[in-house]
């Protein structure tokens, strides 16, 4: 379970860190995205055989708040991965067509469509979702320490 709260740390920050660089669309933003994206890649790898993060557990520890919503945007760049890696094959199959000449088509349009469909639908229904129960649990979190403190401020 800690790797997996390890995993879902490390993806909430690259996706805010993504967020903030996808405003510009500068070219220095782009080649930057992509130093994070390796370095988030490279890191995603190393955690799945490290037992502790202690970068993540501080994190877990010393923001209570934050960390609720880091885990309810984590799993949105390990779920595009396979979005990214169709994207990049036929950016290059449309390069390769364009060099040589020839007019770039997909092998199958309808099986591309689905699968961008069944991806924006997951992620727009999966980001609200998690958002939400993030929403409800820090609030649940306020609520249960605040009433805690008001019995011992009454029974005192």
């Amino acid at each position: 379970m800690q790797k997996l709260k390890n995993l879902l740390i490390l993806g909430g920050i690259f996706q805010v860190i993504s967020f903030i660089l996808s405003i510009s669309d500068n070219e220095i933003c782009l080649f930057i995205w992509g130093l994070f994206f390796l370095a988030f890649i490279i890191s995603a790898i190393v955690f799945l055989f490290l037992k502790n993060v202690l970068w993540t557990q501080k994190i877990i520890k010393k923001h209570n708040v934050l960390t609720p919503f880091l885990y309810a945007i984590g799993w949105i760049p390990y779920i595009s991965l396979p979005y990214f890696i169709v994207g990049m094959v036929m950016g290059y199959n449309g390069a390769m067509a364009a060099y040589n000449g020839v007019e770039y088509a997909p092998a199958n349009p309808e099986l591309l469509g689905l699968f961008l469909t069944a991806y924006y639908i997951a992620l727009g229904a999966g980001l609200i979702l998690s958002l939400l129960l993030a929403t409800v649990y820090v609030l649940r979190n306020f609520y249960m320490s605040h009433k805690s403190s008001t019995k011992k401020a009454n029974s005192q």
